[in-house]
């Protein structure tokens, strides 16, 4: 068992409940490590479906140790853009932040590989779906993987965290949301946070689906 079990940032996913104009049925939730996005979703709407996605071992256990929602699913895989394996850097004493960004300290460990769209074609259909990812600096991937799930038009919000010296990556998310008409609502969890030895910012990010 690991040997943190405290809940980080406890209830967040209540962040996107003033932005929602209707009950979500599904939770796509990647990289809940030591957090309680899952459970807090069943505790606000008790029909809920969680499909979870957490490549760390360690934060695996943890969740399922810790109260992860009875019948709902969690892999112990990475949602990316591609099914496969991927070498991802746990770093020593924060598993919570394992990455596959390049330059971070600690064991590197091959992990498996899974699209949200093959997650909704193998566990669905989907309808009325809340998405959050927090997985380290790989957002963008894991959104060209649900592809799919976008442009059926399923998505009701979406959060995710965003680095804005990472220009680039930032603007591709926000052309792929405007893309699938998902329009900025809300803005975070600003913080900083070292890369090597140098000092980021951070924040998350809340789109909501646009008007039709």
């Amino acid at each position: 068992m690991p040997l943190n079990c405290e809940v980080y940032n406890p209830n967040q996913l209540e962040q996107l409940v003033p932005f929602l104009t209707q009950v979500p049925k599904w939770l796509i939730l990647g990289g809940p490590a030591d957090a309680d996005e899952a459970q807090t979703a069943v505790r606000l709407w008790p029909e809920i479906r969680v499909l979870g996605a957490e490549p760390n071992p360690e934060m695996y256990d943890r969740q399922v140790l810790h109260d992860w929602p009875y019948a709902h699913v969690l892999l112990n895989k990475a949602f990316s853009d591609s099914i496969g394996y991927r070498e991802m850097t746990f770093p020593v004493g924060s598993p919570r932040c394992s990455t596959f960004m390049e330059g971070r300290d600690g064991e590197r460990n091959l992990v498996r590989t899974i699209t949200i769209d093959a997650v909704v074609e193998y566990y669905g259909p989907v309808e009325d779906v809340l998405l959050w990812l927090d997985v380290e600096g790989h957002e963008l991937e894991a959104l060209h993987g649900a592809e799919r799930l976008f442009s059926s038009g399923k998505v009701l919000a979406v959060n995710v965290e965003v680095i804005p010296e990472r220009a680039e990556e930032m603007l591709d998310v926000e052309r792929f949301m405007l893309r699938h008409g998902m329009l900025i609502a809300h803005l975070w969890n600003s913080g900083t946070h070292y890369d090597g030895d140098k000092l980021h910012h951070h924040h998350d990010r809340v789109y909501v689906r646009g008007e039709k």
